[in-house]
């Protein structure tokens, strides 16, 4: 027995240390003191116009008394974003509200250099741990994705922060992302949720580009260029609508939802939608149930590039007049419809080619790396000037549309 004594030991102290290391979580955060953030907003710091006017009073009496100006907020380098934060009301989702009206959710600001010390200044006021591991979306403001150094900042944070996941929506507001945080939407009271909601209602709808986080870092270390879905704000709602162009890192333009409509089909994204067609002057509207596009290159010895872009589509007819049904069972008549249908398709998808390579000069559908893929003896003549080859390219589209179903008749 005495021979054992020795392994005995051993044994002991190896289940002593065992239990020890399990015993618990040494780093662990009470669900109370936690803040789970929901939605992200960032806007560039900017003093409103009354603000300016404040300001600019003070300083020029401080001239008059011969005093030097001080370095105001608006100047401090200390002072460039403002990042705002919503989270929910945990103990109320948990039935812990008690008899006493809560709000259910929680809205924080603040203004700082960067997104970490932003973040750092909001737990230290709640005193609460900020978690971003549920984050739904992020938003930023039109004012800060319009200034290329401080959205390139604000991207590179995102990027390095282990906690903010690739797949949380990124979106660009059109205004204060701030403001678009703080509405009281009348659906959903949690605008991370709401947000969530809104971009898997309306997936199908091919009017804005469903673009997450990863998505758009993706496109701009590669090209420098993305397209990102537009948020626009309405009194008590938000719609999810068009496309901000980013170019070289910035915010250089707005596309309307039709565009971008135009801009998926070209990039073979489109999943559904409703296109409405006059035949006759009554309006037909058209639900799409596939769409694809199929591409052709030429280039000629004189350096010549041209791409052919057969847009094509299925879908059925939800619409006509109720008095009219025969003429849906015509298929002289149905062929109209889908003439119609082809025509608005190309005037579509050219209009929206011709803003993108003249008015923005951004190749947002990546035809260089298609060239790269499918033509790499072309690529090897155009890839290093593709910048400025790309708004010379021909580009010349038709359409091929197909009616399915006409719906029920009788």
């Amino acid at each position: 027995m005495l021979k054992n004594l020795p392994r005995r030991m051993t044994s002991l102290v190896l289940v002593i240390a065992l239990a020890a290391g399990i015993s618990g979580c040494w780093d662990k955060v009470e669900i109370d003191d936690r803040a789970f953030v929901l939605a992200l907003a960032i806007d560039k710091f900017e003093y409103s116009e009354e603000e300016k006017a404040r300001v600019e009073e003070q300083g020029a009496e401080e001239e008059q008394q011969g005093m030097t100006p001080k370095e105001y907020p608006a100047d401090s380098r200390r002072n460039r974003i403002v990042v705002s934060i919503v989270y929910p009301n945990v103990g109320l989702l948990g039935g812990k509200g008690g008899l006493i009206p809560e709000d259910m959710k929680f809205p924080m600001s603040t203004v700082g250099p960067d997104i970490y010390e932003c973040l750092s200044q909001l737990a230290i006021s709640m005193s609460k741990d900020i978690f971003l591991g549920h984050l739904k979306a992020v938003l930023v403001g039109e004012g800060l994705a319009a200034d290329r150094q401080l959205f390139m900042e604000v991207l590179d944070d995102m990027d390095r922060n282990s906690e903010i996941s690739r797949n949380v929506y990124f979106i660009v507001v059109e205004g204060k992302a701030q403001q678009a945080l703080f509405i009281e939407p009348l659906v959903e009271p949690i605008i991370g949720t709401y947000i969530e909601k809104i971009f898997e209602t309306s997936a199908r709808s091919s009017r804005f580009h469903q673009k997450k986080l990863g998505d758009v870092l993706r496109s701009l270390d590669i090209h420098g260029d993305a397209l990102a879905p537009r948020l626009v704000m309405r009194e008590r709602e938000l719609a999810v609508a068009g496309s901000s162009v980013i170019k070289d890192y910035r915010h250089a333009g707005w596309l309307g939802e039709i565009e971008t409509r135009a801009v998926q089909w070209i990039d073979n994204m489109v999943r559904g939608g409703i296109i409405t067609v006059y035949v006759d002057d009554i309006p037909v509207p058209y639900e799409i149930t596939e769409a694809g596009r199929e591409i052709k290159i030429q280039h000629d010895a004189g350096g010549n590039l041209r791409m052919h872009i057969l847009l094509k589509g299925e879908g059925n007819i939800v619409g006509y007049k109720f008095a009219e049904k025969q003429e849906l069972m015509d298929d002289k008549f149905i062929k109209s419809i889908e003439k119609a249908i082809e025509e608005e398709v190309v005037a579509e998808c050219t209009g929206v080619m011709d803003k993108l390579q003249h008015q923005f000069g951004v190749d947002i559908w990546g035809f260089s790396e298609y060239l790269r893929k499918y033509h790499p003896e072309i690529y090897d003549e155009v890839g290093k000037d593709w910048e400025e080859i790309f708004p010379e390219v021909k580009m010349l589209f038709s359409s091929d549309i197909k009616i399915r179903r006409i719906g029920i008749t009788k």
